[in-house]
């Protein structure tokens, strides 16, 4: 931050973020002219009050042309390029603040989503807002669908849970047992051979926690 008060108007940046309508901040440089950084500021911040008045401005950092604004490229401004500086600088004829569209910066997709989950809390929409016991979504929704993990060995589901006979359960456990020998105990080449996912093999393989499955291939 340039503190060096000047004698006469020195052209200044106003590098600033403002909240857009579409989410995320959009970046902005305006130009103004003033003795010091501070008094540029307050000029900045007079103009866009009255001629923007519902703007929401963050971040806002003055810094003096000479010194900042082709910093990165190293270069110094053509006398083209102070002339245009100086007439889209405020003030001016038109009394105007002329904005530059710079960086824009989205809003963090955890912020929207945020905002989504306390909009539905608000709401309480799909199921949320606090509703327990037998109103809540889960009950309403997912009642017969879930097992506790101790019964799933001796149930399948086909659109609801259903028990399934000892020799149905045998069946398939000799058939698991079977690929599972194949394989050399290989879960990976196991589901290759069986053409489904080494989370399904793991999955069945669960469910059949009475059977010592290393002891088959030592034997």
């Amino acid at each position: 931050m340039d503190l060096e008060e000047f004698e006469s108007s020195q052209l200044w940046v106003v590098s600033y973020k403002e909240e857009v309508p579409r989410g995320g901040l959009q970046g902005y440089r305006a130009f103004v002219r003033a003795c010091s950084n501070a008094e540029a500021k307050d000029v900045f911040f007079l103009k866009i009050e009255s001629q923007e008045p519902d703007a929401k401005i963050k971040m806002v950092r003055v810094s003096r042309v000479q010194q900042d604004l082709f910093k990165k490229r190293r270069r110094k401004l053509s006398l083209l390029e102070w002339e245009a500086f100086r007439k889209l600088s405020y003030p001016n004829t038109l009394n105007f603040l002329f904005k530059i569209e710079s960086q824009y910066i989205p809003q963090p997709q955890s912020e929207l989503s945020a905002k989504k989950k306390s909009e539905a809390l608000r709401g309480n929409k799909n199921g949320f807002g606090g509703r327990r016991g037998k109103n809540s979504w889960s009950y309403l929704n997912l009642k017969g669908k879930t097992l506790p993990s101790e019964l799933r060995p001796y149930y399948r589901y086909r659109g609801r849970w259903v028990k399934i006979s000892k020799e149905e359960r045998e069946a398939e456990r000799d058939e698991f047992i079977s690929f599972f020998i194949k394989a050399n105990g290989n879960r990976s080449e196991m589901a290759r051979i069986m053409g489904r996912s080494r989370n399904y093999v793991n999955k069945y393989i669960k469910l059949f926690p009475e059977t010592n499955w290393d002891a088959l291939i030592e034997n």
